[in-house]
């Protein structure tokens, strides 16, 4: 069962409120914490329709139709009879599909890809596997997320970085030649795998996830090639259908990979059983698919955008703030449209 920690349950409480803002005016989003005024205020001056705030301390909620649907950014919990319980069962289900060790297992099983992607159980391992590629080796948990379980080793100076990974956990050669990120957005209904859309990616050299772009007008030249990727050369619906059927799983799913300089393709570098940032971008455009200036001037480029420190939006005056989800800095994390030209840089 999830052990949630004071970092983890800030993470859940800002994704709670970042719910709030792609949900109907008619669904209810469970929050574990007040909404600030401050930030409603913001949604309500750009005029912007979010959901009605419940709290979590009310953990049965009879006046909520047995009917409803649970929607969770990661499903641990069902709801009975007005009755919010974390669901072991879920949890476990979720923590199988999301765990980088059973997707390299299963990837592994299925002869999937060309990528060289195996499991260590000991920093001995890694080493060993280090050794073999004559290569730089990043090393990811088994459950993390946004880059925050990710360590490079370059050396033997570094064996001091293995002792502090969980083990098992999967190691790969590390690509510092990546000249595009993408996140290709699909969602499973009823055991259908339907394509949404490919965003591209904005990582930081210490894998920090800062954002994910869209193209709504006219996609960029390297679109069709990841389809390709996806549809042709790596097909995923089909290789990947009974991995996700074994768990029953019906959701959004995001799938990570790359393109590099050296003509290195990834399709898979990882896969999350969730609703990603990225997923969440997505939805807030298709909202804003739905006003009116939105059909007078389609913007070029749209995107959700988290600044780190000593960072900033290229200043160009062409973009325009959608929506902050941040009430105490509010250029921290927001949603972001490009009218005139296309922007890729993030100081």
């Amino acid at each position: 069962m999830p052990d949630w920690n004071k970092s983890k349950l800030s993470r859940i409480y800002f994704y709670q409120k970042v719910f709030l803002t792609i949900a109907n005016s008619t669904d209810y989003v469970v929050m574990n914490g007040r909404i600030p005024q401050e930030l409603q205020d913001h949604w309500l001056d750009r005029k912007w329709e979010f959901g009605l705030p419940i709290s979590l301390i009310n953990k049965n909620l009879p006046f909520i139709d047995s009917e409803a649907e649970l929607i969770e950014f990661g499903k641990v919990h069902s709801l009975v009879a007005g009755e919010f319980n974390l669901d072991e069962n879920i949890w476990r289900s979720s923590a199988f599909l999301n765990s980088k060790v059973e997707q390299a297992k299963f990837s592994k099983l299925i002869s999937y890809g060309d990528e060289i992607i195996k499991i260590a159980y000991s920093p001995e391992d890694i080493i060993e596997f280090a050794e073999s590629t004559k290569c730089p080796i990043i090393i990811k948990e088994a459950l993390s997320n946004s880059g925050s379980g990710h360590v490079v080793w370059q050396s033997a100076k570094e064996n001091y970085k293995l002792n502090r990974i969980p083990y098992p956990a999967v190691m790969e050669v590390y690509q510092v030649n990546r000249i595009l990120d993408f996140g290709i957005l699909i969602h499973v209904s009823q055991g259908q795998i339907e394509l949404l859309d490919i965003a591209e990616m904005l990582i930081g050299k210490d894998f920090n996830y800062k954002g994910s772009f869209y193209y709504p007008s006219e996609k960029p030249q390297w679109y069709s090639k990841v389809k390709k990727l996806y549809n042709e050369i790596y097909p995923f619906a089909e290789s990947w259908q009974k991995f996700i059927e074994s768990e029953n799983y019906e959701g959004p799913i995001s799938i990570d990979g790359f393109l590099s300089e050296d003509g290195r393709q990834r399709l898979r570098s990882e896969i999350n059983f969730r609703y990603t940032m990225g997923r969440i971008g997505y939805e807030i455009m298709l909202k804003r698919k739905l006003s009116k200036d939105w059909l007078q001037n389609i913007p070029k480029q749209t995107g959700i955008v988290i600044l780190h420190s000593n960072q900033k939006i290229d200043p160009r005056p062409d973009y325009e703030l959608i929506l902050s989800f941040n009430e105490n800095d509010p250029w921290k994390i927001v949603y972001i449209e490009y009218r005139d030209q296309i922007c890729r840089s993030i100081h």
